[in-house]
């Protein structure tokens, strides 16, 4: 019997998570990236198509391409997966860009090498592009592409750049230079991939069963497939339950109910004044409104009243909360007029 008990408890200490495998979860590193892997979902294995296509068939055309989405979607990791496909080759040049380079000088300053030189052999600019972009800049860089793709060694030339849907549709009003390029939109996950990922992760620490089978389900909810929001309500989970073997649905509901709008909106703003504008109104409609809003007067108004907010910024942080994936904005009645805000 106390052998059988020893061997248990062996057994128990296995099942523990090693370490957190959420507490990353915005990947901004390449380092990070080798870490924690992505889920190579539908967009990726089209990435991944081009690219070894692009591999196959020895550069002979060069690359243009667009990776489109909101913040917390994905797009550095997209770009962190292509750069990993390109490294493998060993034949190229790979450089990775978190700001817009303007010219040649800018490339210099960026990577300590000269364009020329490093444009005699193929090469890849990926450029992840920055949350905020100053218009002037804009116009230089895509100036600057525009240089690169008239280039005297253009051929070796390939251009991948990830950015959000407003700087693409800003971009026409200053050229029609992105036009040319194919473009890929991020879509957020699947329920089955959002469980995916999170075993995939789970994985990484030597417990892919931590989660009961509904805990994805309520992850799924409250995330809305939006994979740096399902990594932060699993490192909200895991966190405060680190020595457990397992974590049962109402802890983990408790947990989320409790804390998990508050850290993806600490998450994904900066500004403390905006900060709590967001996080009052959304506890405004999941208490005073039970969770859902079937007036925008009405929640003007309560807005007014309890949060000093004028109606236009009301409706500025509510777009960022459906925007976040922490509301839900749809129409229902008979003929869809009734627009309805919801927290779940």
């Amino acid at each position: 019997m106390g052998i059988i008990l020893f061997l248990l408890k062996i057994v128990v200490v296995r099942l523990k998570l090693k370490f957190n495998p959420f507490r990353i979860y915005s990947i901004t590193e390449y380092d990070q990236y080798k870490t924690f892997p992505v889920l190579e979902n539908d967009t990726l294995k089209f990435l991944r198509n081009s690219i070894e296509s692009q591999i196959r068939e020895g550069f002979m055309f060069p690359e243009r391409m667009i990776v489109i989405g909101d913040r917390g979607i994905g797009k550095s990791s997209s770009l962190f997966f292509i750069r990993d496909l390109l490294e493998k080759t060993g034949d190229v040049n790979v450089f990775m860009f978190t700001q817009l380079i303007t010219d040649s000088t800018d490339f210099f300053n960026q990577t300590k090498i000269n364009f020329d030189s490093a444009s005699q052999k193929t090469m890849f600019l990926l450029v992840d592009f920055p949350d905020t972009i100053i218009p002037s800049q804009f116009k230089k860089f895509l100036e600057h592409i525009w240089n690169l793709m008239t280039h005297r060694n253009y051929k070796n030339i390939n251009l991948v750049f990830a950015m959000n849907p407003s700087h693409y549709n800003f971009s026409f009003s200053i050229s029609e230079l992105l036009g040319k390029f194919t473009t890929r939109n991020l879509i957020r996950m699947t329920r089955e991939e959002t469980e995916r990922l999170i075993k995939l992760r789970l994985s990484l620490a030597g417990n892919k069963d931590f989660f009961e089978d509904k805990i994805y389900d309520l992850i799924y909810k409250y995330s809305k497939g939006i994979p740096r929001n399902i990594i932060c309500a699993c490192n909200s989970l895991i966190d405060p339950n680190i020595d457990k073997d397992k974590i049962s649905l109402d802890e983990a509901k408790e947990i989320i109910i409790d804390t998990y709008a508050e850290k993806i909106i600490k998450d994904r703003v900066d500004e403390e004044e905006e900060r709590e504008e967001l996080i009052g109104i959304y506890n405004l409609i999941r208490n005073f409104f039970n969770g859902k809003v079937i007036s925008q007067t009405m929640l003007s108004n309560e807005c007014k009243s309890k949060l000093a907010l004028g109606t236009n910024k009301t409706l500025k942080l509510t777009k960022l909360l459906v925007k976040f994936g922490l509301l839900n904005s749809y129409r229902e009645g008979e003929r869809n007029h009734i627009k309805v805000l919801s927290t779940t």
